[in-house]
């Protein structure tokens, strides 16, 4: 009977540790809807932190009158404290309704209401970012990349993938994609470095799926996340246009200070 209350205690208290906070703040402006959530872990008990890292969520969806709006799925790359911005095509409703997966499988539900502004304020649905004709196409060699589309050919341009040069710690960095192209698929790569490499002697090595954004008819290629690294590295967003077309960006960030253990 002892132990029996012992480990209903211990649950009880496991599950409050890692409560996961949210908060979403919504604008709509006529045809554009902009989207910015915090997604933060209640750590009551520092003792714990290495489990902490454990419960990391792994798939966000976004719902306007049960059509979905918005989806993304996550990896251990993505900062504990998620910071996720995005827009879409505004649809004519009150609520979004949000669903949060974790890595143990548990399902978080938040609504919350769309702030509509007063204001007729016309924003483009895409980002203003021209594709340069005269850029060459090329194949990379990544294993990462291969096994997911093939023996493709890349273009580095119309792609917008803003990042810091130098991330004074790597446990939260700020990463925005930005595209005007008609996407089938965004994917953000992430590189995993020797701790002792120097940039100008830095080599592409094999890439790991940071994160990806589902796309849907309301979707608009305009994303910010943050991501956590643990030495200097690469990143990387491959696009797949609905016209079967591949596109391409990156960049590298130096890691002042480690902030993960991955």
């Amino acid at each position: 009977m002892y132990l029996k209350i012992v480990l209903i205690i211990a649950l009880f208290i496991s599950s409050n540790i890692f409560a996961l906070n949210v908060k979403v703040k919504i604008k709509q402006y006529n045809n554009v809807t902009h989207v910015k959530s915090l997604y933060k872990y209640d750590k009551k008990n520092s003792k714990l932190i290495e489990l902490h890292d454990k419960n990391y969520i792994t798939n966000i969806k976004a719902k306007v009158s049960k059509q979905l709006v918005f989806g993304m799925k996550l990896s251990q790359y993505i900062s504990v404290v998620s910071i996720i911005k995005f827009k879409y095509k505004t649809l004519d409703a009150n609520y979004l309704h949000l669903e949060i997966q974790q890595m143990n499988h548990k399902l978080i539900k938040f609504k919350k209401k769309i702030h509509k502004s007063n204001h007729d304020k016309i924003l483009k649905a895409y980002p203003d970012i021209k594709i340069d004709k005269n850029v060459k196409k090329y194949k990379l060699e990544l294993k990462e990349l291969k096994k997911m589309y093939g023996d493709v050919e890349f273009i580095e341009s119309g792609v917008e993938l803003i990042a810091p040069d130098v991330a004074s710690w790597g446990g939260s960095i700020p990463v925005t994609v930005r595209s005007s192209i008609e996407a089938k698929s965004v994917r953000l790569f992430v590189q995993v470095e020797d701790e002792y490499i120097n940039i100008e002697d830095a080599k592409e090595s094999d890439m790991f799926v940071a994160c990806e954004w589902t796309q849907t008819p309301y979707s608009i290629v305009d994303y910010q996340v943050r991501i956590r690294l643990k030495y200097s590295g690469y990143i990387r967003v491959v696009i797949e246009a609905k016209d079967g077309k591949f596109y391409t960006a990156r960049r590298y960030i130096v890691i002042a200070v480690a902030g993960t253990n991955i």
